[in-house]
Parts: structure tokens; sequence; C-alpha cells
């Protein structure tokens, strides 16, 4: 069973610069998939369509999202419709249980004011499982988002400070500043309420271990004991 949200995101006014690009991840569109008692499904495909005055060359990407994490983007565009597809499941909900999910998308930078869009489900056909059925009212439609044309968009730009290029470390250094970078912005304050850092390289995560953030001499938020955890807390 697909059922629009009751916290399905409300109407409202979203941005786009003239030239420092355009307002990003706005929700537009929440629904429900619940799964019957007997048997949980697996959702291989939804399509979504776009409707109002507004074109497929307004939107830079779009996505699929359960609470915070993202189960899907950059999905293919095409005469407004946007498809989400994936074989070997986009997401799967356990027998007797419900997901809510949320589409939300990138507005395109310099979007002209006075453009209306909405997404939508336009059927039961365009929510493909694995096996199985699906039942609800089509079509369910997100509210009308109205575009905003403007010049001093907030923008936050990170850039390296060190090191150049690349460096050796031998084990059991502490303290170690593995990456020093700039974030600015122009036009507006910017609070910044995450951030995310992710581990590559030959390195296994439990080889490494108490993550800080620091502001020059100032420690912002606690520290990971790291233990394969990656996430720099969450900045106060």
């Amino acid at each position: 069973m697909v059922s629009l949200a009751t916290d399905n995101p409300a109407a409202t006014t979203v941005v786009s610069d003239t030239a420092d690009g355009a307002q990003a991840f706005i929700p537009m569109l929440k629904f429900n998939v619940v799964a019957s008692a007997s048997a949980g499904v697996q959702v291989n495909s939804v399509v979504v369509t776009r409707g109002g005055i507004s074109a497929d060359t307004d939107i830079s990407n779009v996505y699929l999202y359960e609470g915070d994490t993202q189960i899907a983007s950059n999905p293919t565009i095409a005469s407004g419709k946007i498809t989400f597809s994936k074989s070997s499941g986009l997401f799967s909900v356990p027998a007797g249980m419900s997901k809510a999910i949320t589409v939300k998308l990138d507005l395109k930078n310099n979007v002209s004011s006075g453009k209306t869009m909405t997404l939508s489900i336009a059927s039961a056909s365009d929510v493909v499982l694995a096996s199985g059925t699906i039942a609800g009212s089509f079509p369910m439609s997100g509210n009308a988002m109205t575009t905003a044309s403007i010049t001093d968009l907030g923008k936050l730009v990170f850039s390296n400070v060190s090191p150049a290029a690349n460096g050796t470390v031998d084990p059991g250094t502490t303290s170690f500043e593995i990456w020093r970078f700039q974030a600015a912005n122009t036009d507006q304050d910017t609070e910044l309420r995450k951030i995310k850092f992710t581990i590559v390289g030959s390195v296994n995560v439990g080889d490494l271990k108490n993550f800080t953030l620091w502001d020059g001499a100032t420690q912002i938020g606690s520290a990971v004991a790291g233990g394969g955890h990656e996430d720099v807390p969450s900045l106060p």
C-alpha cells in the first residue's frame, strides 16, 4: 500500500541565485509504503511526475530519502518523468512494517521567478515491486513550490589548506593533523550543522581512533573514538 504522508511538505517558496547556485535538498513529496502482514516487499522502481509551470531543465538533481538517509539519487529525467530504478532494489519493507520516503530535489542555478513545480506519483504502475502488487489512491501529489530568483543566496565554499600532497604517518602517532581545510561563506551568515568524513584508501578503519575537529585551538564537538565509526559528531 502506498499513501501520501500526513506530513507531506507544505507549499513554500524556493530560491535560485542568478550566479551562485540554488536551494538544494528541497523536500517535495513524502509518501508511505506499507507491506502486508504476510510478506515483505522490495521496491525496484519509482517514477515521479513533474508538474506545474516548470521544465525538466529547472532541476539539477533529485533524491529519495528515508529519514536522513539517502537511498537513491541521479535518476533519469525526461519528458516530465523522474525515474529511480535499481534491479537489486531501491529499498525494502519488511512484512507488516512501513517506510516513509521523501523525494527531494536540487533546483538549477538561475531559474527565473514565478515558476511552480509539483512532484507526484501518477499511478500504481509507477511503483514497481520485485514481486507483488501496489494499492493506493492515485495520483498522489506534493504541494506546489514557487520559485524566486535572488542575487544574494548564501554560499559556503570548502577549500584545501593542507596537505598539498600525499604524505606518510608512523603507526602509534597521536594528535596527527590529517587534513586542514577552509570553509568560507558569502552573502549570508551560514550555520553548519554536520560534517561527515569518509575514510578512503587501504587503511582499516579500526586502525584509526580518536577523531576530533578543531577551529584553530578550539575543539568543536566531542571526539569520535573510532572502532568503525566514520562520522564526526554533529556540530553544536
